[in-house]
């Protein structure tokens, strides 16, 4: 059983988290979903590499489909609309996970640090 996962958020952030998950890939966890409103590097890779881009409101109606939804924008408005949806949808299984937590993986996985350029990456408003 494969872990579910989108990231929401491909600019610095994400984008570079996307590329670090891309290069440690492993059996185990799949990117089945982005969400970018900009033209960023990170869609590119994420269009490049096929993974399907979505709307942030498509992604959080994806249901027990996805597992881990990567809130990676550290626009703590975003976050809300994730959760608000997700309640609206009663999704009692995808989890939000803030910046905080993909810094996290981040340090596991890298040598170098992430860029750290959003102020509030923690999970509450």
């Amino acid at each position: 059983m494969a872990i579910n996962i989108a990231l929401v958020g491909l600019g610095i952030i994400g984008g570079s988290f996307l590329k670090t998950l891309l290069e440690h890939k492993k059996p185990g966890f799949e990117i089945i979903a982005v969400a970018e409103v900009g033209y960023t590097p990170g869609l590119v890779r994420a269009k490049e590499q096929e993974i399907p881009i979505h709307t942030l409101e498509e992604i959080s109606r994806m249901g027990d489909s996805l597992d881990i939804i990567f809130d990676l924008t550290g626009n703590v408005k975003v976050r809300q609309e994730i959760r608000k949806i997700l309640a609206s949808e009663n999704n009692n299984h995808t989890t939000v996970v803030p910046e905080i937590v993909a810094l996290f993986f981040w340090y596991a996985l890298e040598d170098r640090p992430l860029p750290d350029i959003h102020e509030n990456k923690g999970y509450t408003s």
